[in-house]
């Protein structure tokens, strides 16, 4: 439905360079099999905890979170040519930053996409 899907959202930092979305999608496919090839590898980009949760100064400083550790508050941009889904960063209240949408609401609340649009509904 033209959204994408992360746990905690993806970075402009993280987004892969191509002409087209389907070629970005296939490289970030690639790139996330080759992290989960490599998960002792400590600095993988895809992986890592950004500055906003806490990340080791030393090595992260600066640096965005991953698709698994992004903060929405601090580090999540709607920037991306897709709208995006996400959870991770808990909230009371559904979470919006332009097209975007941050879902976790301590099982509160819940998104049904029907032909592109998200529909949200509250527990």
């Amino acid at each position: 439905d033209g959204i994408l899907y992360s746990h905690a959202g993806f970075h402009s930092a993280h987004w892969p360079e191509a002409d087209s979305i389907e070629d970005r999608l296939q490289i970030l496919k690639t790139n996330w099999q080759d992290a989960l090839r490599n998960l002792d590898e400590k600095n993988n980009a895809l992986f890592v905890c950004g500055e906003a949760r806490g990340a080791s100064v030393t090595h992260h400083m600066g640096r965005p979170g991953g698709p698994l550790w992004l903060d929405w508050h601090q580090e999540f941009e709607d920037t991306l040519p897709l709208p995006q889904i996400v959870g991770h960063t808990r909230m009371r209240k559904v979470g919006r930053k332009g097209r975007s949408y941050c879902l976790d609401c301590g099982q509160a609340a819940y998104g049904v996409v029907t032909d592109g649009m998200l529909e949200v509904i509250s527990v």
